[in-house]
């Protein structure tokens, strides 16, 4: 309690003293514009960069399935592109109810133009795959989307045995 009350008895002090001696309190301090917060950059909306292929593919080993969302996408876009993550939905069978959502990094960081990049990502739950959304940055580092919204249908039993 006493380590409340001399704070508390200070600020009454300073206020009853500062008031009427016309003491006013400090403007806001003007920061120089070198100083200034960088300014949201508007996002460029983009389809250079798209999903062109996705499947969920199940595995069964011993009494677990297993799901593995498999990805490939493309840039085709004359320059290169970094930091692209790709979001998607995981649908039930009769697609209706989103089971699973989420996003992945693509691998390698920067995505050269026109090369097919694969992309994998283990799921909890298998059935149809929406890509929803993809972002990325341009070289410059202005950031840029492409809102896909494409559903891929699924592909039902076990991988091939090589």
């Amino acid at each position: 309690m006493a380590r409340f009350t001399i704070p508390i008895v200070l600020a009454c002090w300073i206020a009853s003293v500062a008031l009427p001696l016309g003491i006013k309190r400090p403007a806001r301090a003007v920061l120089p514009q070198s100083w200034s917060l960088a300014k949201r950059q508007k996002v460029q909306k983009s389809d250079t960069v798209k999903v062109t292929a996705a499947e969920v593919v199940t595995e069964q080993i011993g009494t677990r399935d297993y799901a593995q969302l498999r990805l490939t996408v493309e840039n085709t876009g004359p320059d290169p592109v970094q930091s692209l993550r790709i979001y998607y939905e995981i649908y039930d069978e009769s697609g209706t109810q989103i089971r699973e959502a989420g996003s992945v990094a693509v691998q390698p960081w920067l995505v050269p133009p026109d090369q097919p990049i694969p992309v994998e990502t283990d799921l909890n739950q298998s059935g149809w795959v929406k890509i929803t959304l993809l972002q990325w940055q341009t070289l410059d580092l202005s950031p840029a989307k492409h809102l896909q919204m494409q559903v891929f249908q699924p592909r039902i039993g076990t991988e091939d045995a090589p």
